[in-house]
């Protein structure tokens, strides 16, 4: 079986200052042979439905800088399988709202400049597991939802606070769910949303070796074994 590193979401350019060279650190150290993405890997603030900060960034400024902060990542991380996620989707509801046909827009590869590794996909499924972003499940027993709709191991994200593992079984079969959290910058005005909230993200990401999940937290001065 294979090893896969499981990025969770990053929401550029409102992500953590140092999302990448974690990220590149645990990829030197575990050696993946795939590396999946859960989503929401822009943020697209902007593009928004919510009320916007009068103070923030245009939707022109801040796509510049979505995409001048993701090359770093485009470079350290050049194949990449990817969730279709609700912030990805954020430029095709407003789209669709304002009555723009489909072929005006531009498909998600070309506007993030990204690289042809880059695939997207509702899910992916690799060695029994199904990887999305978890957004069509709430609530605390969202793993156990999304297990139970897959009928198979699920790796999500969405919910930034509460990373972690949980084992279902079903029937024969001894099943997983995997939130493998965030790393996004909860200073950013963008996350203004969490700072009253009871719970905060989790900085962390995900790997699967030869099929056991691990949750991998962001802390000072970790040390990965």
């Amino acid at each position: 079986m294979s090893r896969i590193l499981c990025l969770p979401d990053l929401q550029i350019p409102f992500h953590h200052p140092g999302a990448l060279t974690f990220l590149k650190r645990v990829r030197d150290e575990y050696r993946p042979d795939k590396i999946v993405c859960v989503g929401d890997e822009w943020d697209n603030c902007a593009l928004s439905k919510y009320p916007k900060n009068p103070d923030g960034l245009s939707a022109g400024d801040e796509h510049k800088r979505a995409k001048r902060a993701s090359k770093p990542f485009y470079d350290e991380f050049p194949t990449v399988f990817l969730c279709t996620s609700n912030h990805r989707e954020r430029l095709y509801k407003r789209a669709y709202e304002a009555g723009i046909p489909a072929d005006y827009i531009k498909d998600t590869s070309d506007y993030m400049g990204s690289p042809s590794g880059w695939v997207w996909a509702e899910q992916h499924r690799f060695d029994g597991v199904v990887f999305e972003h978890g957004d069509r499940a709430s609530g605390a027993s969202a793993g156990v939802k999304l297990v139970d709709a897959n009928h198979a191991s699920t790796v999500y994200g969405h919910h930034h606070d509460c990373p972690g593992i949980i084992y279902i079984r079903k029937a024969h079969k001894t099943l997983f769910a995997m939130n493998v959290g965030c790393l996004i910058d909860e200073n950013s005005y963008a996350m203004s949303y969490t700072r009253m909230n009871r719970s905060k993200p989790v900085l962390s990401c995900g790997v699967i070796i030869d099929g056991v999940p691990h949750v991998i937290p962001l802390l000072k001065g970790l040390r990965h074994r």
